[in-house]
């Protein structure tokens, strides 16, 4: 049980430094115009920072699921996200 709570404190850590570096390699391009530019990336962004964005969105602490989260594990975040696997993509493009 121990390992687990390692695991989802290794995890969180990743996701929290990978999100730190993201944002540094895009703020140097997103502040060329400004506000307008640095909220928008100056409208050339790649997909997988749109995607990042998309997520980082709905995993915000105000969504109900962080009780499921909470009192399973973050293993259990999975549980939810396995129908947005068929119909994000479709939504998406």
């Amino acid at each position: 049980m121990r390992n687990i709570f390692l695991l989802d404190w290794m995890v969180i850590i990743g996701v929290c430094l990978l999100s730190v570096l993201v944002g540094i390699f895009f703020s140097k391009s997103g502040s060329k115009d400004g506000a307008k530019g640095f909220f928008t990336g100056n409208q050339n962004l790649p997909w997988w920072a749109i995607g990042f964005s998309n997520t980082a969105t709905y995993s915000s602490n105000g969504a109900a699921f962080i009780m499921l989260i909470l009192v399973s594990g973050l293993a259990y975040n999975w549980v939810w996200w396995g129908s947005w696997i068929i119909w994000m993509p479709l939504v998406a493009i």
